[in-house]
């Protein structure tokens, strides 16, 4: 069906599926294959990159589903176990959670071998390691947010080929900090996914 509509409708460039590598049990890659070949054979344009989290994105899931996919849209959620390389990991500091981030994605961008990687983030407050933990564990104010936001904005914008956002309502301050972001990189003509990789910062 997706390919149909993209067939008639130039603006649907791909689709996803939401928690993919969560549920490789039903998604096998003969399955995906078989998929895989019925929308190319309708639009062979259209792109599918699956929803997928850290535990799921390895060389052997490349080797795998790579040739059936375009891509993949990663989300983040900080869950690579950051103490076995960032010295005295602290998730209420923001620079140890960017190490983090930086860490991952730069991971992914390897694995993925070129293929595009959209970088999937949160922006709401998620005591377990989707945002920067605040200090005494409640709800943040919103320039914490705010400040969470920018920094997974930028971050994406760094290392992968476009951003994918979830969370909060558009009414909150974080979306126009992240909107001020992008006009900036319109401005500067800063492209996507060019930072060259780097070795992570101990203390």
């Amino acid at each position: 069906r997706f390919a149909e509509i993209s067939a008639r409708h130039s603006n649907f460039v791909g689709f996803t599926c939401d928690d993919f590598s969560n549920d490789l049990g039903f998604f096998t890659p003969e399955f995906v294959a078989q998929m895989s070949q019925a929308y190319r054979a309708i639009d062979p344009n259209l792109a599918f990159l699956p929803l997928m989290y850290w535990p799921g994105v390895s060389a052997q899931f490349f080797d795998q589903y790579g040739p059936f996919l375009d891509g993949i849209m990663f989300h983040f959620r900080c869950e690579s176990n950051p103490r076995r390389y960032i010295e005295n990991f602290d998730p209420r500091n923001f620079d140890d959670y960017g190490e983090c981030m930086r860490y991952e994605l730069q991971q992914v961008r390897k694995l993925a071998k070129g293929k595009p990687v959209l970088c999937g983030i949160y922006i709401y407050y998620y005591e377990g390691g989707w945002g920067v933990n605040t200090p005494d564990g409640k709800q943040p104010q919103p320039e914490f947010t705010v400040r969470d936001a920018t920094q997974k904005c930028r971050l994406a914008h760094d290392y992968t080929d476009g951003l994918r956002i979830y969370g909060l309502g558009i009414g909150h301050p974080a979306y126009a900090a992240m909107g001020d972001e992008a006009r900036r990189w319109l401005r500067e003509g800063a492209r996507w996914g060019v930072a060259p990789d780097r070795e992570m910062r101990k203390r």
